[in-house]
């Protein structure tokens, strides 16, 4: 069975910060990463894909917070910190007016960029609030509560409005609640542990 979950331009992929990049659970309150990763056994995030050489990447490279954000977040490339730091070591020397030193700046961001930006959208009041600013018009204009059927018609207009550049989807592969029963029931370890890849080992969907 697999699941998509979005990820919103922006912050969407602090969803991956909390989740995929540290394991399938999340993080408690206060527990930091490498307590994280070693007590509970979860693995972090790998890098993995056939576009990933492009990227200057490897297999299996581990996945960190900061390329996340750049990835995801920015739309840069995920080493664009170190790309865009090499750039102006090279460029940047004494002697540069105010403007040479603008135009490298300026460069130095674009190296650092994967395509075209993600689309920029309005960012409008929160959800609830643009609902109660509704219902209260409704009982303004006819002096009466709205009725469920006009609440629900708002929600549904309002929830519609406000749009978000997509940055990826997260594509989460889990087998049938049988087979997990099986894995932590059947009392032969050889049957538990068959088709179960080692923690820390990704396998990709067309892997048998």
């Amino acid at each position: 069975m697999m699941t998509v979950h979005k990820l919103s331009v922006g912050d969407g992929y602090t969803y991956l910060t909390r989740q995929t990049a540290g394991g399938d659970v999340p993080r408690a309150p206060g527990q930091s990463a490498s307590e994280y990763y070693t007590q509970a056994g979860n693995p972090p995030g790998r890098w993995t894909g056939s576009g990933i050489e492009a990227l200057g990447l490897e297999q299996g490279q581990q996945v960190v917070k900061a390329q996340m954000r750049n990835l995801f977040g920015e739309g840069l490339h995920p080493d664009a910190d170190a790309i865009q730091d090499a750039y102006l070591a090279e460029h940047l020397r004494p002697g540069l007016t105010a403007a040479q030193e603008h135009r490298v700046q300026a460069a130095a961001e674009r190296v650092g960029k994967l395509g075209q930006r993600f689309p920029a959208y309005k960012v409008l009041d929160p959800f609830k609030n643009r609902v109660l600013e509704r219902l209260r018009d409704i009982a303004s204009e006819t002096g009466r509560e709205a009725t469920p059927a006009e609440v629900a018609k708002v929600k549904r207009e309002e929830a519609t409005r406000q749009r978000a550049g997509v940055a990826g989807y997260d594509l989460v592969f889990t087998p049938v609640k049988s087979v997990s029963v099986l894995w932590a029931l059947h009392p032969d370890e050889a049957v538990r542990s068959k088709g179960v890849p080692s923690r820390g080992e990704p396998r990709h969907p067309d892997s048998s």
